[in-house]
């Protein structure tokens, strides 16, 4: 687990959605081949992009300490700058997975239980699967992810809340 990662630009982090759009506009997969390029030991690498957050999962073949300050380094020359004032969150090991749990739950989206982040998800492992991104350890990862979020939301009433913003707007 240790050697899961991941880099998040949401718009909680962002503060403007607008803020995200120097990363959203970047083709994931040249950036992945560009981190590979530079030495980064990638074994895996799952880029999700929504309209409200743009997150890059990732998994190393080594657990040396500096392996994920190295990803975050490099990730961000290849990216261009943010916006004054924009910092990414950076997850590493149980935090990265707890995150991605509670995204595919719908509990980080802008309205609580959000349905369709966890097909967003879906699409992205999918994709990932595709341009051979996805090794074991991501596998697991969004199978466990996709599994217990399902659990997650039988398990919590939200049948009443709204889930989506386009819900709230209408």
């Amino acid at each position: 687990m240790v050697q899961i990662g991941t880099v998040i630009l949401s718009f909680e982090e962002a503060g403007d959605l607008s803020s995200m759009l120097p990363w959203k506009s970047q083709d994931p997969w040249t950036v992945r081949a560009e981190l590979l390029s530079r030495g980064i030991p990638l074994r895996g690498f799952v880029p999700v992009s929504t309209c409200n957050r743009i997150e890059f999962y990732y998994s190393l073949a080594t657990s040396e300490d500096d392996a994920h300050s190295r990803f975050f380094q490099v990730l961000s020359d290849i990216l261009p700058p943010l916006l004054e004032g924009t910092r990414p969150l950076h997850l590493k090991g149980r935090e990265a997975a707890r995150h991605l749990l509670r995204l595919a739950s719908g509990l980080e989206s802008m309205v609580l239980g959000e349905t369709e982040i966890r097909a967003q998800l879906k699409d992205a492992f999918h994709e990932a699967h595709e341009m051979d991104g996805m090794d074991k350890r991501l596998r697991v990862l969004f199978q466990h992810a996709f599994q217990e979020s399902r659990g997650i939301r039988n398990a919590v009433p939200m049948g009443r809340l709204p889930l989506s913003v386009a819900a709230i707007a209408t």
